[in-house]
């Protein structure tokens, strides 16, 4: 699995590389919403995305990006400060709070995976 990364905390998106790395999963880093969506090819199983970034884009705006041009692509949304709620959010998208538990990660992006392969 391969999983865009994107997060402008440096120490906190090394952990979690490190954490999806540990599991298996190839880990794409991006310190912004436009370096995320600049590294998204069809190769991309599933991406993760912190709410609060610098440069404009959020994460909550780059993941309705992403789920206009990639409806299946699985989409955690990552906050220790924000709760968006259900309808700010894309359909695929799943809110988890920080701190971030790598379980809870990669049940997110398995679940939707798995339901949106069916």
């Amino acid at each position: 699995m391969r999983v865009l990364v994107a997060d402008d905390q440096v120490l906190l998106l090394l952990d979690l590389i490190e954490q999806l790395a540990q599991r298996g999963v190839e880990a794409i880093p991006a310190s912004n919403a436009s370096e995320a969506l600049a590294r998204l090819d069809p190769t991309i199983d599933g991406v993760v995305t912190d709410v609060e970034m610098p440069g404009g884009l959020s994460g909550i705006e780059m993941a309705w990006q992403i789920a206009r041009s990639h409806p299946h692509l699985p989409i955690v949304i990552a906050s220790g400060r924000i709760r968006p709620r259900s309808g700010d959010i894309p359909p695929q998208a799943v809110f988890l709070a920080k701190p971030l538990r790598i379980g809870d990660v990669i049940a997110a992006l398995s679940a939707r995976t798995y339901r949106n392969a069916a």
